[in-house]
């Protein structure tokens, strides 16, 4: 059984009804039914000091949009929001739908990318992780995510990821980012390991929410530490318990995990002694000008001498000059990464060694 919560896309209503909005300050409320007034939008005051706005078929996402105009992201996130659909009453069943209104218009300004995933608008770029002795080698790929517009334009993944955090969205685009790098990667007949970024805080149980990934992985044949997963964005992260959770399920399946950006806080090296991980990724803020930086240079120093202690790779990213190559490779760290030897691309580049 799939987890049908991260297959199932986040849609608006789109039949006619009535939108209902607890604000929490009569300030808010006099705001928003001044604004109303000066539209075609119908409305009252109800019982409670509820807002009510009539809605009619289709029209939900755009006024959504227009309270996103005329409300402070405070006031959003803290006004109560309810749709009732026409001829439905409210009752105690319908609590389960009250959601903020910062909700609803994250949703609804984030239907573009609901459409994206569902149409398969989704692809992979790869940037090779060399051997820092010989960058001219591929150890591994890193899969990063890209979107296509309708135009078959490029969308950031900066872009897709906030609008999949406004929209409640996050759990489905992981997933699909997922399945999107698996699929490109034995599409392309790629021969190295391949990095996989998953955000720990987009999976609710493990054992569910991940059998889909774990299958698609299976189903290409491939030997399962080929496959490294790598933990991002652990600055996010409430309980480490669901982070061990989750590792523990990909390592049952005989995958490898990465954790990244060690060195950003204390927190990364609380992390690195409870997950053991197979590779640690250097925090790119210590990599940048290390060689003429001894500050970095002890701290990361300290860091490869931590790993090798532990068993764990390491690998240095974001390296853009030769200089930082030459210090990290001479330090010891296994792996390095950054535009230095290749940018992402769709067929993987070819890495080079840097001229002198």
């Amino acid at each position: 059984m799939a987890c049908s919560g991260c297959e199932q896309l986040p849609v608006l209503p789109d039949g006619a009804g009535r939108l209902l909005l607890a604000l929490p300050l009569a300030h808010s409320r006099q705001k928003l039914l001044e604004s109303l007034k000066a539209t075609a939008w119908v409305s009252r005051l109800e019982l409670a000091d509820l807002v009510m706005i009539e809605c009619a078929d289709g029209h939900l996402g755009e006024l959504l949009t227009q309270l996103g105009d005329w409300l402070s992201l405070t006031e959003q996130a803290h006004t109560k929001a309810l749709f009732l659909p026409e001829g439905k009453q409210a009752d105690i069943s319908l609590l389960a739908a009250v959601e903020p209104l910062s909700h609803w218009i994250g949703l609804a300004r984030g239907q573009w990318l609901a459409e994206m995933i569902e149409q398969d608008r989704l692809t992979t770029h790869f940037q090779p992780i060399v051997h820092a002795a010989a960058p001219e080698r591929a150890y591994a790929h890193e899969c990063l995510l890209r979107g296509l517009d309708t135009q078959g334009n490029l969308v950031s993944p900066g872009a897709l990821f906030d609008a999949a955090r406004a929209a409640d969205m996050l759990f489905h685009l992981d997933r699909a980012a997922r399945l999107k790098a698996i699929e490109t990667a034995c599409q392309l007949g790629l021969e190295t390991p391949i990095f996989i970024n998953f955000t720990p805080t987009s999976i609710y149980d493990p054992a569910f929410c991940l059998r889909t990934t774990i299958a698609t992985a299976r189903a290409t044949g491939w030997p399962p530490e080929r496959f490294v997963f790598e933990v991002i964005e652990t600055e996010e992260l409430a309980d480490t318990r669901d982070l061990v959770g989750i590792l523990a399920e990909y390592r049952a399946a005989g995958f490898r995990v990465a954790l990244d950006d060690l060195g950003a806080g204390y927190g990364s090296l609380t992390l690195l002694e409870r997950l053991r991980p197979d590779i640690v990724k250097f925090d790119r803020d210590l990599i940048t000008d290390i060689d003429r930086t001894p500050s970095k240079q002890a701290i990361v120093s300290g860091l490869i001498d931590m790993a090798a202690k532990l068993g764990i790779d390491t690998v240095g990213e974001g390296i853009e000059r030769r200089a930082e190559w030459e210090w990290l490779r001479e330090a010891g760290v296994d792996y390095l990464q950054g535009f230095l030897f290749a940018r992402p691309g769709h067929p993987p580049p070819q890495p080079v060694t840097p001229a002198h």
